[in-house]
């Protein structure tokens, strides 16, 4: 059966439940990015989970709702978007800006008794690493950044329509992501699996390591082959170790 049949459209969510639905995952986009960019997933995660590929306003299907500016309230919709879902076992897949919406959502979720099985975080230093100021630079020189990350063609830079639409929410994300700082002391309990690209010129290893004082439970670092977007031409091999 083709994975991709019976997807659904939902307003937080591009939603594939698995036959059985015993187990869900959660995967959570980059900043700039949408959820269609993961769906590659699908191919090896499909039979495993229930699949929620969550989808933040200001692009794709929600392209004409404004990007959220502050992490409070995207945070505080977000977590009452996920409750109702909750009520089976679930993961967290997080790339970069995703990575801090998975971390800092679990914080949320404990302080209601809920956890994730498994937190896998990816390509995002930890929180006591400086952030970077993407968000002040010049539209040529921003978009050259995220080329060189590896996330997007550079063909794409030819169609001005879009880079239009996109920049707006690139900005908002990276304003985001650039301010981000972790409020929360107590450290999670939670098993985390810490992913990056071993050709990273953002995230080095170190800053990933970091990641340990963070977790108060099992924890582990799995590097690929690769940049920022490692799992870009390997998604296969990102599945494998999310399907444990």
């Amino acid at each position: 059966m083709e994975k991709t049949a019976n997807v659904k459209l939902k307003k937080w969510f591009i939603e594939k439940k698995s036959e059985a639905d015993e187990e869900r995952l959660f995967v959570f986009h980059h900043a700039g990015g949408g959820a269609t960019y993961y769906m590659p997933l699908l191919k090896e995660l499909a039979g495993r989970y229930s699949v929620y590929f969550v989808q933040l306003p200001g692009r794709e299907f929600r392209i004409n709702e404004p990007a959220y500016e502050s992490w409070d309230k995207l945070l505080d919709d977000l977590t009452e978007a996920l409750l109702p879902y909750l009520d089976k076992p679930f993961t967290f897949f997080g790339h970069s800006m995703g990575a801090i919406i998975s971390y800092e959502l679990a914080h949320r979720l404990k302080k209601r008794n809920i956890a994730p099985k498994h937190l896998y975080l990816s390509a995002l230093a930890a929180p006591n690493i400086p952030r970077n100021d993407y968000s002040m630079l010049p539209d040529e020189e921003l978009l050259d950044k995220v080329f060189d990350l590896g996330g997007t063609d550079s063909d794409a830079s030819l169609n001005n329509k879009l880079m239009a639409m996109i920049l707006p929410t690139l900005r908002s994300d990276l304003r985001l992501c650039d301010t981000y700082k972790s409020v929360e002391c107590e450290k999670l309990d939670i098993p985390v699996t810490v992913l990056g690209g071993d050709d990273d010129n953002v995230v080095g290893i170190g800053d990933l390591l970091e990641w340990e004082k963070y977790f108060g439970g099992f924890f582990e670092v799995r590097l690929f082959k690769g940049n920022h977007f490692y799992f870009r031409d390997q998604f296969a091999n990102l599945a494998k170790v999310i399907a444990g």
